[in-house]
């Protein structure tokens, strides 16, 4: 086993003279080394968040360093963190470190959430010595809304939980170090985040009291103000995928609610990555994972196989970074471009694309059900000309709650609140809609990308449409696989807002992301309609009114109509795998 050396609080300055400081693993020797860097806002002497994504001992072990940065403002680093500003820290952390004598000067990055984003911040302004990265569930087209938005929807409860837990506190400390609040200003946005439920009731939500009283978060302010931030982001990396000249190999779970951005720079960087290496190495690594690449929730276990243990997480990003910061030639011969977990049948597949090549789309239709069976009927056949919609009340005031799926919300680091969770208690409130296929009579593969077209009206200028694809097991558990919203407001696509006509049938469709899932014999297909999930999605005010403005009394009930009869087919398109 080789000797370790760690050197703590190793001081890396930036451009501006701001100092940052970074932990250190090295093997004790004059041998000079390739080196990974993570940049972190969650703190660099955090071992074990650190250990979720990259252990650094095997790393070492394998002849490499790591090396573990406080992002400037944050912990033992000087500054100020500017959120999602990190391209210019990361072009001189990777050429700092590729010029110590203990480098060989080839550096890789790893990390996950906002390590991720930094890694594609870097890697956009090409700093000579950077190699690879492994961008682990991310996706940086544009930030702030990926993170605070999704299909225009207010991402509420995930952004006030990611202040009150991760970024909050930090910026608490620092400023009763600078004398500028009481001591108590840390524990009290901690507190917060115990409950967020009743930390995102309040109205308006340009006013939480927390907030107010202790600004620790001013980027929210400013989310809520402007909304769809219309000012291009700079760093945005939609706008430099060709700038990009480094193989990636992309990781993300099938719960994970950056999974679409993911998803995206994969593509993206396929078809337009700044380099042959970068555009024909890009790697694809999806697990039945959330956010924290746990596959264990409270409700539902994938099995051992599933986990990042069992599937040896680390043992796999070290096999990319022989490949690109040793120089092993064969490291990859037996390694796939696409790694994919398929549910239901619960095992790893490999592939060669993403999407594969051999799914098909297929559309399986919203229809009129037996009143008595408790919902409609979900079918590959379409409806007649004659089907009446379907309706329900949506009031704000009384919002159906979350309940797992591809969400962030507080509770055992994630874990009891996000994944496959049974949508039964929802499925029996009268605001949620349910369509239901026939039981299966033999295994049914859908993995791929996956969307809704959705019919629908409201009486209300504005609301929310959300659409979940379940699989629903003998014994009536309905599982959640993937879900979709939209802002109505938001239908032509976030930033060109228009208010919708009362009860006039629009189109709206929904990206529900991407699945891998069997549906086994004996299972059946579901689709649930609802317009909330609370804390998660801001429950829509229904008023047309900016983010943030509309208080308790402004919430207005909207009558929901879905429709699916001949001439307005609303339906999932599932991309079905032959077998």
């Amino acid at each position: 086993m080789a000797r370790i050396r760690l050197d703590k609080d190793v001081e890396i300055p930036m451009r501006d003279g701001t100092v940052t400081r970074a932990n250190v693993y090295r093997p004790d020797g004059d041998q000079p080394v390739p080196a990974i860097l993570v940049r972190t806002p969650y703190s660099k002497d955090l071992f074990l968040a650190q250990v979720m994504s990259l252990d650094p001992i095997r790393a070492v072990e394998s002849g490499m360093a790591v090396v573990f940065q406080d992002l400037r403002g944050r912990y033992a680093s000087d500054g100020d963190l500017v959120m999602f500003q990190e391209s210019e820290d990361g072009y001189d952390s990777v050429e700092w470190l590729a010029g110590q004598s203990w480098c060989d000067g080839n550096v890789g990055m790893s990390g996950l959430s906002y390590l991720g984003l930094v890694q594609w911040a870097a890697a956009a302004q090409r700093p000579p010595g950077l190699r690879t990265i492994i961008p682990i569930n991310i996706g940086t087209s544009n930030a702030f809304e990926q993170v605070c938005f999704t299909g225009g929807a207010f991402n509420l409860g995930y952004v006030l939980w990611l202040i009150s837990q991760f970024f909050g506190p930090e910026t608490a400390r620092r400023r009763a170090l600078a004398g500028e609040t009481d001591a108590a200003e840390m524990l009290r946005v901690l507190k917060a985040g115990d409950d967020v439920a009743s930390l995102a009731s309040y109205r308006p939500l340009s006013k939480i009291p927390l907030l107010q009283e202790n600004p620790v978060a001013d980027w929210y302010h400013d989310v809520v103000r402007d909304e769809a931030l219309h000012d291009p982001d700079p760093e945005a990396l939609r706008a430099h995928y060709a700038a990009v000249e480094i193989p990636a190999l992309n990781v993300s779970g099938w719960y994970d609610y950056f999974l679409s951005g993911t998803l995206h720079n994969y593509a993206q960087m396929r078809a337009h990555g700044g380099s042959e290496s970068a555009r024909h190495a890009q790697r694809l690594l999806i697990g039945p994972w959330d956010h924290l690449l746990n596959s264990t929730s409270a409700e539902y276990d994938f099995g051992f196989a599933a986990s990042t243990l069992a599937s040896d997480f680390t043992g796999y990003q070290l096999q990319h970074f022989a490949r690109y910061l040793q120089g092993d030639e064969q490291a990859l011969d037996e390694a796939p471009s696409v790694r994919i977990f398929v549910m239901g049948e619960n095992v790893w597949r490999d592939e060669e694309t993403w999407p594969l090549e051999r799914s098909r789309p297929q559309p399986w239709y919203l229809r009129a059900g037996d009143p008595g069976a408790g919902g409609g009927l979900l079918s590959p056949e379409k409806p007649d000309a004659t089907e009446r919609p379907d309706h329900y009340l949506y009031d704000p005031a009384d919002p159906a709650p979350t309940l797992g799926g591809p969400v962030g919300l507080p509770g055992l680091a994630q874990g009891i609140n996000v994944g496959p969770y049974d949508q039964r208690p929802n499925e029996a409130r009268p605001d949620v809609l349910v369509y239901t296929s026939e039981v299966l009579d033999e295994p049914l593969e859908v993995t791929g990308p996956l969307t809704a077209v959705l019919h629908a009206a409201t009486s209300a200028p504005d609301t929310d449409w959300i659409v979940r694809l379940c699989d629903v097991h003998p014994d009536g558990a309905s599982r959640i696989l993937a879900e979709g919203v939209v802002r109505a407001r938001n239908r032509n696509g976030f930033g060109n807002t228009s208010p919708v006509e009362r009860g006039a049938v629009e189109r709206y469709d929904i990206d529900l992301v991407a699945t891998s899932n069997v549906f086994l014999e004996g299972h059946r297909i579901r689709v649930d309609i609802t317009s909330s999930s609370f804390p998660y999605i801001e429950p829509n005010p229904n008023t047309g009114h900016p983010l943030g403005q509309d208080g308790p009394e402004d919430l207005q009930p909207a009558l929901q109509s879905v429709f699916h009869d001949g001439d307005r087919l609303s339906h999932v398109v599932l991309p079905v795998v032959p077998r």
